[in-house]
């Protein structure tokens, strides 16, 4: 569900890697308080998002119907005849046209307290998807920006260095299952017993769905009118970075791609990725450009300008890559 760590896990654990450990001072930070506080933390905003103490599950349906005040609702007959389901099948529709998002996801802690938050531009069609990421609160990052393609029946994804007009790209599976994952919704049917019900969200009453998959994990969808509005995803246990609640609002769906699934190819200077590797605090990332010529980058944590290029021969080109210094 979080694909900010999936989309980082090899391209972006490589090339963000180099900027967070190059980065130097700076505001923004994490934001503190519960969703919807209010108060500010080293320049950081409060967090709009409703946090999980906000969404009540009121029922709906008639006892006959297994529902009624108190319980999980009335359970949908089939995963066909669900919102969720036409929400899903509406989006493969409009593939042609693609689909444009703004959201934000916030995790939360078995304390319900906040943890870190995202926000998302997603703009997605039929073979390319483009992704930007920033940090809740933050008004000094610079936001990493991620685009998937197919190239000669290959699939790449991008880190864009936007401002720099930079790309480096890694060959990597991307599939339209993968996308509706990250995004917080299946686009295959649900083996699990669905329900409709009403859930309060800050006293806000929206029509919703849920469901609790084989792990205990409880889903709850938020609707305004046929679009999803809020997601809340509880976890039976917290997960190995204490998170046990992720909550999404969906600020903007829209059937279109605002023009960002153009692949901004002309004028940038392409790298790709060959290689990483770590010894203690020392990360070395290998590039290639499109002549074939590769250039080692050795990024020393925590040591200020701890960051070196160099190229084939040796020279140290390390002023050709200030773009993967944070700020760019």
């Amino acid at each position: 569900m979080r694909l900010y760590k999936k989309a980082a896990a090899v391209l972006l654990a490589a090339a963000m890697a180099v900027s967070m450990m190059t980065a130097c001072g700076g505001g923004g930070g994490s934001t503190g308080g519960n969703g919807g506080g209010s108060g500010n933390n080293g320049g950081s905003t409060s967090v709009a998002v409703p946090a999980p103490d906000k969404f009540e599950n009121v029922g709906t349906g008639s006892e006959s119907e297994g529902g009624g005040s108190g319980t999980l609702g009335t359970p949908i007959a089939s995963f066909s005849g669900s919102q969720y389901a036409a929400f899903v099948q509406n989006v493969k529709n409009h593939q042609s046209t693609g689909l444009y998002m703004e959201y934000t996801t916030v995790e939360y802690d078995a304390n319900k307290a906040y943890k870190s938050g995202i926000n998302y531009i997603l703009a997605a069609d039929r073979n390319d998807i483009y992704l930007k990421m920033r940090s809740v609160g933050s008004t000094s990052s610079v936001p990493s920006v991620v685009f998937g393609t197919v190239e000669n029946n290959t699939e790449w994804l991008y880190a864009l260095y936007e401002k720099s007009k930079v790309a480096v790209g890694e060959q990597g599976a991307y599939n339209e299952g993968q996308l509706w994952d990250d995004i917080g919704f299946s686009a295959d049917a649900l083996p699990y017993q669905m329900y409709k019900t009403v859930v309060k969200v800050n006293g806000q009453p929206y029509d919703a769905e849920t469901f609790t998959d084989s792990y205990g994990t409880k889903y709850t969808v938020c609707y305004q009118g046929s679009m999803p509005k809020y997601t809340m995803i509880e976890y039976a246990h917290p997960d190995s970075d204490g998170v046990q609640y992720y909550i999404t609002e969906y600020k903007t769906i829209q059937y279109t791609t605002n023009g960002l699934c153009q692949w901004p190819k002309d004028g940038y200077k392409i790298y790709k990725y060959v290689s990483t590797s770590q010894s203690g605090n020392t990360v070395t990332i290998v590039l290639a450009d499109e002549a074939g010529k590769q250039y080692t980058i050795t990024v020393v944590e925590g040591v200020p300008n701890g960051l070196t290029v160099k190229d084939g021969n040796g020279n140290v080109v390390t002023d050709q890559f200030k773009w993967l210094m944070q700020g760019e």
